[in-house]
């Protein structure tokens, strides 16, 4: 009976050992499937990551490209814009310069028509003649001043004398 209850024993401790390794052939599967799990979960990660990556530096890229491209149009709008400002002070001063100009002009006629009706006909002059006595008047004046009113002055007179000769012949 010793001998049984040993064999009893022996077949109990190796039911006991064939239980815990058929337990322990379940843990493994069942970590091993586990493991194979994590792994194509990581190698997924890992693709999600790398195209991330790879999105966040295009991105980047594309950015800076921005950035460059605006600072480069701000640079070109700021000297556009200098530009603008430039040519609008001198449209001002051609501006200035032209009403300028016609007063001048103005005076000129103004002037003109008061020394050539001062003049007297009945000294026999004729019309060129007078406009000639006045050109030379308004030159002897001026002799001193040698500004562009007085050239402008002369250049309207001759003209208009070049006019009066035209007229009489």
């Amino acid at each position: 009976m010793a001998h049984i209850r040993v064999q009893e024993a022996v077949s109990l401790a190796i039911a006991s050992l064939k239980e815990d390794l058929d337990n322990e052939r379940k843990s493994r599967h069942k970590l091993e499937g586990y493991q194979k799990k994590i792994v194509k979960d990581m190698g997924e990660t890992r693709k999600s990551l790398t195209k991330v990556q790879k999105d966040l530096e295009r991105e980047r890229r594309a950015r800076e490209l921005m950035e460059d491209v605006c600072e480069e149009l701000a640079k070109k709008i700021g000297d556009d814009k200098a530009k603008v400002e430039e040519l609008k002070r001198q449209c001002a001063r051609n501006r200035a310069e032209a009403e300028e100009e016609q007063k001048m002009f103005d005076t000129a006629d103004v002037w003109r028509e008061g020394k050539v009706h001062k003049m007297p006909s009945a000294n026999g002059m004729n019309s060129p003649q007078r406009s000639k006595n006045a050109l030379k008047e308004i030159q002897g004046s001026h002799s001193r001043d040698n500004s562009l009113k007085t050239k402008l002055l002369q250049a309207k007179l001759e003209a208009q004398q070049g006019r009066i000769r035209r007229n009489y012949v």
